[in-house]
């Protein structure tokens, strides 16, 4: 079959199945915007493998196993962003919890524990895009905190400039954070 073949039969199928996808993964997610955004990229995944791979004898259900594994990726990326969110909260409340032991008043500021892994100016946009999908699900064991800074910034033409204000060593009440 040509390329052109491909592609028609391709857009057959997607003009057929399109609407039993969205409804079945509308029942998952219960939510048919991300429904319809995962069975386009179902509909993408095909249009790059097929040409290559040829059509697949079950082309529909192809197109819902691909639909569905991206749903699958979905809810587990938004189950792990929540145990994620869940272990920087803890680490916040110990960190509040310890500033108050130390006897230092809580800034009245909202606090967000967040890491910056990097700073970019002018990124390649396509290849951070790639490496953010490839990297996506990365996870990192526990660890303890032993010591925290509190840090100002000042954001200049150069980007940020950061000052550690003060040092704070939590081996003392580390263990007494939790009370």
């Amino acid at each position: 079959m040509t390329a052109a073949g491909i592609h028609h039969t391709i857009l057959a199928v997607w003009r057929i199945e399109q609407p039993r996808l969205i409804t079945s993964l509308a029942r998952m997610l219960r939510d048919v915007p991300l429904a319809e955004d995962l069975t386009q990229e179902a509909l993408l995944a095909a249009l790059e493998h097929w040409p290559a791979t040829g059509i697949p004898e079950k082309p529909g259900a192809w197109l819902m196993a691909t639909a569905k594994r991206r749903a699958l990726d979905h809810l587990r990326r938004g189950q792990m962003l929540a145990r994620k969110h869940e272990m920087l909260e803890h680490l916040q409340r110990k960190v509040d919890s310890a500033i108050r032991k130390v006897g230092q008043p809580q800034d009245a500021h909202k606090f967000m524990p967040h890491v910056t892994l990097a700073r970019l100016r002018h990124p390649d946009l396509d290849k951070l895009r790639e490496w953010l999908v490839t990297h996506a699900l990365f996870t990192s064991d526990l660890f303890a905190v032993d010591a925290f800074c509190l840090y100002s910034s000042k954001l200049t033409s150069d980007g940020s400039i950061y000052r550690i204000e003060q040092s704070y060593d939590l081996e003392n009440v580390y263990d007494q954070a939790d009370d």
